[in-house]
């Protein structure tokens, strides 16, 4: 730093700031304005709520990346990187008077409660703190005296530095050092220089021992490049989910040697990601990933071959994507695993002007339990099932495939062509099935829509048991065995069965 004329010290350009109004930036500008007194800070804002992209009266000082992120400010009006500990207790430490008596703020009015020794002290003991959240507020490091005292965050599981001044992963680690039981830590909003550059093998090590126990970690928006993304796995071995969203990267392919199999979710929300061909390197690395997250990615191509990168993927999230045919919504079903899917319904083909795709794509998805937040009955897919078959050409090829199946399910179609299919002929399909309990049985046919929960109602009537008493149930057919627990017992027959043929054999085991 340097002294300007009033002899305050002036950072240097690059430095991350905190302003008024609770608003970040970062220096681009020191020195005097034409025809204007005294050094000005010349400030990019992270948001585009500033004055001017870095051109003040026709005379350009700097360049903004957005249209309206400059300002110019006094030093004096700005605020620089402290440490932790004052921003903890800044925030976490009640204000106590000379009376010995805490301000409250209730109302709007500020309040005086008395307080005893014991209770002073704890309020004041932060250490005890179970979770720390630090938003925007100007946190940029640790002073080396907190980190070499006895005073460790012992209980504190989850820490979020959100929006504030770090600039610097070694700071981080540093502070870090004195959360030992951290479990959950965010550092959303930050500008951190490149984590790739600084793994020499001689601190990889400790570093592993200072994240051991973090599963969920948080870098969205954060400016990270591509290497320092794909670096973050070297050093947090044991994440179970990693959210990196707001980066510009455009994969994530961990830099480990090994498959890293802890994590279980991905959020690359905001990244651009056209083509989900870009993941493919690094999913194989991810063989037990259950959830990503890809909303508004750009994504505009996914290739035919992608479930074999998502062998145990439950879940899906693609809304506001570029998802504008019927072939990615059949790639993106292949997926064997897949039960909860989100994606963008509004630049789906329709074939009538009264068609809700969602119609579609539930009949489309017979796997898919959960579309956009919507748990799809036994009865709805049975509709949107019978609506598929009556309303989509047989001949585009996008829908061969579901027709067939859903062909084998439904009968008296009477017509070929959808065009002549009388939806009030349609019926749903029936099957006969075997009913054990213990060494009881009976055979009935039943309709592919008809829950088990019905199912039970009528065996318990008719084999004298309690309906009650019945914890889940066996389904054989062929050398197939499928196992429905209670709390499954609303769904049909149907989610269960899109598989069988005609001549199946079908046998529901009761089991108490």
């Amino acid at each position: 730093m340097e002294k300007n004329d009033d002899f305050q010290y002036l950072a240097p350009i690059g430095s991350r700031v905190l302003l008024h109004e609770e608003r970040l930036g970062t220096i681009r500008f020191v020195g005097k304005l034409e025809n204007r007194d005294g050094i000005r800070y010349g400030i990019e804002l992270d948001e585009n709520i500033g004055k001017h992209n870095g051109e003040f009266e026709g005379k350009r000082y700097f360049q903004t990346q957005k249209s309206k992120s400059g300002v110019f400010v006094w030093p004096k009006d700005v605020e620089h990187p402290c440490d932790l500990i004052s921003a903890i207790k800044n925030k976490y430490t009640p204000t106590i008077n000379d009376n010995k008596k805490l301000i409250k703020r209730m109302k709007g009015k500020e309040v005086e409660i008395l307080v005893d020794k014991d209770v002073t002290e704890a309020l004041y003991d932060i250490y005890s703190l179970e979770r720390i959240s630090l938003e925007k507020v100007p946190v940029g490091f640790i002073n080396e005296s907190d980190i070499s005292s006895d005073k460790y965050f012992h209980r504190c599981k989850t820490l979020f530095i959100k929006q504030c001044l770090l600039t610097k992963w070694n700071d981080l680690f540093n502070i870090l050092k004195v959360f030992p039981k951290l479990e959950e830590l965010s550092v959303f909003g930050n500008i951190l220089d490149d984590l790739s550059n600084q793994l020499l093998s001689d601190k990889i090590e400790n570093y592993r021992k200072i994240v051991k126990n973090i599963h969920v970690f948080s870098v969205g928006n954060c400016s990270l490049n591509q290497n320092c993304i794909n670096a973050i796995p070297l050093v947090f071995e044991n994440l179970t989910e990693l959210i990196v969203a707001v980066n510009p990267i455009n994969t994530f392919c961990p830099s480990t040697e090994k498959n890293f199999d802890s994590l279980k979710k991905l959020i690359l929300d905001e990244c651009v990601i056209n083509d989900l061909s870009n993941l493919k390197e690094g999913l194989l690395k991810l063989p037990k990933l259950e959830e990503i997250s890809l909303i508004r990615c750009q994504v505009n191509d996914i290739p035919n071959d992608i479930y074999k990168y998502f062998p145990s993927l439950k879940s899906m999230f693609l809304k506001y994507n570029n998802i504008d045919s019927w072939k990615f919504v059949n790639n993106i079903k292949k997926i064997p695993k897949l039960e909860f899917l989100e994606i963008e319904l509004s630049r789906l083909p329709k074939y009538n002007d009264g068609d809700d795709v969602l119609d579609f794509v539930i009949a489309k998805c017979p796997n898919i339990k959960i579309i956009n937040k919507h748990t799809i009955t036994g009865t709805e897919r049975n509709k949107a099932e019978v609506i598929f078959l009556r309303d989509v050409p047989e001949s585009d090829p996008d829908h061969v495939e579901d027709i067939e199946r859903l062909k084998k399910i439904y009968t008296d179609i009477v017509s070929s062509t959808s065009k002549d299919r009388d939806f009030t002929k349609m019926k749903l399909g029936s099957i006969k099935v075997e009913i054990v309990k213990n060494s009881t049985s009976y055979i009935i046919t039943v309709p592919l829509s008809l829950t088990f929960k019905t199912i039970i109602q009528g065996a318990s009537k008719k084999m004298s048991f309690s309906k009650l008493s019945i914890k889940s149930i066996n389904i054989q057919f062929n050398d197939e065995i499928i196992s429905v627990e209670k709390k499954l017992f609303n769904q049909s027959l149907n989610d269960f069965l899109y598989k069988i043929n005609e001549n199946d054999v079908i046998k529901i085991i009761l089991m108490e």
